[in-house]
C-alpha cells in the first residue's frame, strides 16, 4: 500500500522529506530505512533523539553504522540521478504504524 500523507502528522512529514533529501544527496535509488531513521534522529523537537537519549544509545555510533548501510545501499550512477523511490521496507513500515495508530484509535501516524 502507498504511503497517504494525509494520514500522517506533521513531524512523519517532515520526517520523510529529510529522508527523501538524504537519499537524493547520496544518489540512493530508494528511500530506505537507514535514510528515514537518520531524518528521524536530526528532527528538532522529535521523540526519536529524547527516546536515544533516555535509552543511552550511541549516536555517533548509529550514525556511522547508517551511513555505512546508505553508503553500501544501491545508487544511482551516471551524472543525473533519479528520484529515488520508497523502499518495500518503508512502505511495510508505515502500514504497521498505520495498523498500530488504528488499533489506538488514532488516525495519523
Amino acid at each position: 500500500m502507498a504511503i497517504n500523507p494525509q494520514k500522517l502528522t506533521s513531524k512523519t512529514q517532515e520526517a520523510l522529506v529529510a529522508a527523501q533529501d538524504l537519499a537524493r544527496e547520496a544518489r540512493s535509488t530508494q528511500i530506505d530505512l537507514p535514510h528515514l531513521l537518520l531524518a528521524l534522529i536530526d528532527q528538532s523537537e522529535g521523540i526519536v533523539a529524547a527516546l536515544m537519549k533516555e535509552l543511552k544509545v550511541d549516536e555517533g555510533r548509529l550514525r556511522d553504522r547508517l551511513q555505512t548501510m546508505i553508503t553500501d545501499g544501491p545508487h544511482f550512477s551516471g551524472s543525473e540521478p533519479g528520484q529515488p523511490g520508497v523502499s518495500s521496507d518503508v512502505n511495510r513500515l508505515f502500514d504497521e504504524a498505520a495498523k498500530v495508530a488504528a488499533s489506538l484509535h488514532d488516525e495519523y501516524i
